[in-house]
């Protein structure tokens, strides 16, 4: 049974639902929702994104957000979120460690896919290195180090290193992400300068 969306206004109200393929023709505003994955060390923070399956008809083989998927007509987003991770990754993101950053919205056009997105975006702060099980729209899961990751996103670098969950070194090129334009600048980076570790340093105050 295909899947069914609310859809939404330019207000952000809801105004109806529609099938996946609907909503991707039309270009009709739906809900979506993303979850960055990080492990915060005494001296390194860890990202954890998602490859993509070769199956996947958008994207097959792009590295993307640890987590990403619709939300259903019926759900809410917060339910979404906890569901899409169980069912990409093989993970477990309820709880406390789960933290609401906020909304964003993303449009992308290639051919007859018109794809608009209102995306509620979610931090999950593993309190240990992250075990996965990924399912099979994903490939495999790889990690970069925050450092390593703003060479891209703030730098502009046009490859980074990062590391399969066994330890293999992998390099990834600009033009094989997944493209979510300013997400990290905007809601991640000032979360990990705002919130201290538990048991470490209270990272930098950003004002916003």
């Amino acid at each position: 049974m295909e899947e069914v969306f609310a859809i939404y206004n330019e207000k952000g109200k809801i105004i109806g639902a529609a099938t996946r393929a609907e909503a991707h023709k039309k270009g009709l505003w739906h809900m979506v929702v993303h979850c960055w994955v990080v492990f915060r060390e005494e001296q390194n923070t860890w990202i954890y994104f998602q490859q993509r399956a070769d199956s996947k008809k958008d994207f097959p083989g792009f590295y993307d957000i640890a987590s990403t998927g619709h939300v259903d007509a019926s759900e809410l987003h917060a339910a979404a979120v906890v569901r899409e991770a169980s069912e990409e990754i093989g993970m477990d993101v309820s709880g406390e460690r789960l933290h609401y950053l906020g909304e964003t919205r993303e449009e992308f056009c290639k051919e007859d896919f018109l794809d608009r997105e209102i995306v509620q975006i979610y931090l999950y702060d593993a309190s240990e290195t992250p075990v996965f099980a990924p399912g099979e729209e994903v490939s495999r899961m790889v990690q970069v180090s925050r450092e390593e990751f703003e060479k891209k996103v703030l730098k502009g670098e046009p490859q980074i290193t990062a590391y399969t969950m066994q330890g293999k070194k992998v390099t990834i090129l600009e033009e094989e992400w997944c493209r979510h334009q300013g997400e990290y600048k905007k809601w991640v980076l000032p979360w990990l300068k705002n919130h201290k570790k538990e048991g470490g340093e209270q990272y930098e105050l950003v004002l916003q």
